[in-house]
C-alpha cells in the first residue's frame, strides 16, 4: 500500500490518526521524513547532518530540536529513538524541506517539550510557509493541538474530522481525556461549548461556565 502524503499537506499543523501503514519515505529538498524507527548508521551526528553545513548551522539546528552539540561525535546508531528523531528533524531543518512528515514524534516527549514543538511547528508554518504533517494515535495530543484531523477508517479510506464529540470516531481510536471529562460534566448538568480547545475547557471549568 502506498499512500501519497502530499494530499494531506495544508497551511496549518496537520495530524493524521490511525494511519494504516509504516512510512518508508525518501528525503528530498521538498519532503523530509522523521520516522519511528532506529537508523543503523555508522556515521557520527556531525557527518549525518551533512558536511555541506557549517558547525554553527548544525549547532543551531540541534539547539532548535532541544539537543546539545555534545552529541556531535556520537554515532547515530547509538542514539535513543527519541534522540534519533530529533536529529532527523534537525537535518530536515538544515535541508530546508518544504514538507516535514513526523511519525509518532510527540509520544515520547515530556509535556514541556510537546508544548515547545507545537509552538515551533506553528511558527514554521506561519512564518516560513512550512507544511508539517504529524502521524499519531495519541488522541490527547491531537485534541490539545488542532481543531480538526484526518482519521483513517478502513484501508486507504479517510475523512477530515472537525468534531471530537462524534461517537463514530471512537470505534477506531481511544477517546481523549478532555472529551471524557466534558461528557462527565454534562451528565452533571454543566455545559461547555464543544468547539473549546483543551485549555479553554479547563478555563471554563475553573470559571464555572454553564
Amino acid at each position: 500500500m502506498a499512500i501519497k502524503m502530499s494530499r494531506f499537506a495544508r497551511d496549518k499543523l496537520t495530524m493524521i490518526v490511525n494511519f494504516p501503514v509504516k512510512l518508508n519515505g525518501r528525503n528530498s529538498k521538498i519532503t523530509s521524513y522523521v520516522l519511528d524507527k532506529k537508523i543503523n548508521v555508522n556515521e557520527d551526528v556531525f557527518e549525518f547532518l551533512g558536511e555541506e553545513y557549517s558547525d554553527k548551522k548544525k549547532i543551531k539546528a540541534l539547539n532548535l530540536v532541544k539537543l546539545k552539540s555534545s552529541l556531535f561525535n556520537i554515532k547515530v546508531s547509538s542514539l535513543t529513538k527519541l534522540e534519533m528523531k530529533k536529529v532527523c528533524l534537525a537535518k530536515a531543518f538544515l535541508s530546508n524541506s518544504k514538507v516535514i512528515i513526523l511519525e509518532y514524534f510527540f509520544e515520547e516527549l515530556i509535556y514541556s517539550e510537546r508544548e515547545y514543538f507545537k509552538r515551533l511547528f506553528n511558527n514554521l508554518i506561519n512564518k516560513e510557509s512550512k507544511q508539517i504533517i504529524v502521524i499519531t494515535n495519541d488522541m490527547d495530543i491531537v485534541c490539545e493541538s488542532v481543531r480538526d484531523f484526518y482519521l483513517f477508517t478502513e484501508g486507504e479510506n479517510f475523512r477530515l474530522i472537525d468534531d471530537f464529540y462524534d461517537n463514530s470516531i471512537y470505534k477506531y481510536v481511544k477517546m481523549p481525556k478532555t472529551v471524557s471529562l466534558v461528557r462527565e460534566l454534562e451528565k452533571k448538568g454543566i455545559r461547555l461549548l464543544h468547539d473549546y480547545t483543551f485549555n479553554e475547557v479547563l478555563k471554563g471549568i475553573y470559571r464555572g461556565v454553564s
